[in-house]
């Protein structure tokens, strides 16, 4: 996982003009939920696995109208999500690892970048968003620990096939991240 105060949030969202923000992985406490409320974000989706979790970050933005949090594994939270942000040019901050105390879910939600980014690419003005990667050695073999046995459900080089209007570049902060940027930018 990154420290998320080194993911280039505001940059992004000041240099192709970035208005809603979606994540997958809302983690214990919202940070980066916070982190693109104070950054300007119209509106802010998030949905996280863990239903303490995601609990805790609906009362802790309880109160922004402009703000959403999901229950749920994201493959099934994304439709609602999508719908909330309408066609606003959008970051997507798809957070690739597992948290340790996700272990007792299926592959197929512990692991669901497959998933999400199947979801994603079908959305209205994709080619003018953001997608953002984190934990690219999970997906990416040359990065991946060797002691790591879990089967790869996407390699980096399908992710760029399916967002082929999309430039490929990678963030280390101090994790690796892959961002998809709209090539006309």
């Amino acid at each position: 996982m990154s420290t998320l105060a080194n993911v280039p949030f505001v940059e992004l969202k000041n240099k192709f003009g970035l208005t809603a923000f979606v994540e997958t992985g809302t983690g214990e406490g919202g940070l980066a939920v916070q982190m693109t409320l104070n950054a300007g974000f119209e509106k802010i989706t998030s949905c996280e696995l863990n239903d303490d979790w995601a609990l805790t970050a609906q009362n802790l933005f309880s109160k922004k109208d402009n703000v959403r949090i999901y229950p749920g594994p994201s493959k099934f939270c994304l439709p609602k999500m999508l719908s909330f942000i309408g066609n606003l040019k959008t970051l997507f901050w798809l957070d690739a690892h597992f948290p340790p105390n996700d272990i007792e879910y299926p592959n197929d939600l512990i692991f669901p970048l497959k998933d999400e980014l199947n979801i994603i690419k079908n959305k209205i003005g994709i080619d003018r968003d953001v997608i953002a990667i984190d934990d690219l050695r999970l997906f990416d073999l040359s990065r991946r620990p060797p002691q790591w046995s879990y089967p790869v459900s996407i390699t980096r080089e399908q992710i760029e096939g399916l967002f082929p209007k999309h430039r490929a570049s990678v963030i280390e902060v101090p994790d690796v991240i892959l961002v998809l940027t709209p090539r006309g930018n």
